[in-house]
């Protein structure tokens, strides 16, 4: 929870530096969904095709790539919501965000 709150708060620097977005549109939205949804899909396809998965005895390389693949899917799911968040915010009407 504590690292979901701080890759947040980063999540200005990292969408508005190096992507130079400012303010965020519907296609850093777009893109941030499309790195979300491939790093599951990366990390399945990459379990299925490494030797390291082929034996099913619990080993640390295995705990290793899983937790990296976790870590990675959610710091992109951090930035994605935040991002998500403000956009929600920006095309809602002001005195109706929480109906809209």
């Amino acid at each position: 929870i504590i690292f979901y709150g701080q890759v947040q708060s980063w999540a200005p620097q990292i969408v508005l530096g190096p992507l130079r977005q400012s303010p965020p549109n519907k296609w850093v939205a777009w893109l941030w969904c499309i790195s979300l949804v491939g790093c599951p899909l990366f990390l399945g396809s990459f379990m299925q095709s490494s030797p390291i998965f082929e034996t099913r005895e619990p080993r640390a390389s295995m705990a290793a790539i899983l937790m990296l693949g976790i870590y990675v899917f959610a710091l992109i799911f951090a930035v994605n919501s935040s991002v998500h968040s403000y956009l929600i915010v920006r095309y809602s009407d002001n005195d109706k965000v929480a109906m809209n």
